[in-house]
C-alpha cells in the first residue's frame, strides 16, 4: 500500500496491511469485486475495471475507480494483485445531485402538465356552460367545436402528465381517446363508423404532437360531421408514418367525397382554415384527393426548425 491509499480510506499503513480488500469493500459491492478476482485467476480475463464503494474506518463511504490486474510467474502461477485505485466521490456525489435535480425538474414538470390540462378543462367547462345561453344551432355548434379543440390539447398534457417520457407522446393511444371523444361530441356508433388507426413513428415531441392533434381533431370531425351524411355507414382510416419523403398524417373516409366545386385552401370554413394553419405551423404541406371519398395527407418534417 502506499500513503495515498491509507489517507484514502483512513488506516495506518501497519493496519492496511493487516487487513484484507473484502473488509474495506462495501457489502453491496463485495459480490461483483469477488466474482472479477476469480475471473483473472482462473485466466478469463487479463484484467478488470469497476467501479465501487470503500468504507473510510470512520464509517463513511468513499467512492472509487479500480483497475487491477495479476502478475503470474514463468509458470503462470498466480503471485499476486495490482490494483490502481482512483477516488471518483466527488464526482459520484456531483452525479447524485444531478440525479436529484433532474427528478425534481420531473415532477415539476408533471405538475405543469397537470395545471395546464386543469386549466384547459376550466376553458370547455365554460364553452359549455356559455353555450347554455343560446338556442341558435349555428351557435352551439361553433361552441361544440371549440370544446373539440380544447380537449384535444388537455388529452396531449394529460398524456404528458402519465407517460415515463415527459417530451414525448405515445400518438396511437392519444388518437384513440380523441376519437372516442369525438365520436361522442357527435353522437355517432363506431360500430357504424369503423376507425383503423395505423401509426408507425416513435413518440413524438409536444411540439408536433399539439398541432397534430388538431390536425386530427379537425379532419375526422369533417369526416364524422359530413362524409356520411347520406350513410350512417362507413370506414375512417388515420395514418401517422415515415417515407422517404418525411413524416405524414393521412386521415382518409369512403364517404360521399370533399365538394367537388370547392377548393378547400380557400374554404370559409374556420375549421379548414385552421387545418392549413397547423400545416404552416409544422412547416409541411397538405393534399387533398377526392376519389372514393376523401383523403387529406400532411407532410412535415420530424421537427420544427
Amino acid at each position: 500500500v502506499n500513503s495515498a491509499l491509507c489517507e484514502l480510506v483512513g488506516y495506518p499503513e501497519e493496519q492496511l496491511l493487516a487487513i484484507d480488500f473484502q473488509t474495506l469493500t462495501h457489502p453491496d459491492d463485495l459480490r461483483r469485486d469477488l466474482d472479477s478476482i476469480l475471473e483473472l485467476v482462473a485466466g478469463k480475463r487479463l484484467n478488470y475495471q469497476t467501479e465501487k464503494r470503500y468504507l473510510h474506518k470512520l464509517g463513511h463511504v468513499v467512492h472509487i475507480l479500480l483497475s487491477t490486474s495479476l502478475i503470474r510467474d514463468d509458470l503462470g502461477k498466480p503471485l499476486y494483485f495490482v490494483s490502481q485505485i482512483k477516488d471518483i466521490t466527488q464526482r459520484k456525489e456531483a452525479e447524485e445531485r444531478t440525479q436529484a435535480s433532474l427528478l425534481e425538474k420531473e415532477v415539476l414538470l408533471k405538475e405543469i402538465h397537470h395545471r395546464v390540462k386543469n386549466n384547459l378543462q376550466i376553458v370547455s367547462t365554460l364553452l359549455d356552460l356559455q353555450s347554455g345561453y343560446t338556442q341558435d344551432p349555428q351557435a352551439l355548434e361553433m361552441f361544440a367545436e371549440s370544446r373539440g379543440r380544447v380537449k384535444s390539447m388537455a388529452l396531449i398534457h394529460e398524456r404528458l402528465y402519465r407517460s415515463q417520457d415527459l417530451a414525448r407522446i405515445n400518438f396511437a393511444e392519444y388518437i384513440r381517446q380523441l376519437a372516442d371523444d369525438l365520436y361522442n361530441t357527435y353522437k355517432v356508433s363506431q360500430s357504424e363508423i369503423i376507425l383503423k388507426v395505423d401509426v408507425d413513428v416513435p413518440p413524438l415531441p409536444i411540439d408536433i404532437a399539439i398541432p397534430c392533434g388538431l390536425l386530427l381533431n379537425e379532419l375526422i370531425s369533417n369526416c364524422l360531421k359530413h362524409a356520411f351524411q347520406d350513410c350512417r355507414k362507413g370506414t375512417i382510416e388515420v395514418q401517422l408514418g415515415a417515407d422517404d419523403n418525411g413524416n405524414f398524417l393521412r386521415v382518409r373516409d369512403d364517404g360521399q367525397g370533399f365538394p367537388k366545386n370547392l377548393d378547400f385552401r380557400h374554404s370559409p370554413s374556420f375549421g379548414m382554415q385552421l387545418v392549413l394553419t397547423l400545416t404552416d405551423q409544422l412547416h409541411g404541406q397538405i393534399e387533398l384527393k377526392n376519389q372514393q371519398g376523401t383523403e387529406f395527407t400532411v407532410r412535415f418534417p420530424g421537427r420544427r426548425s
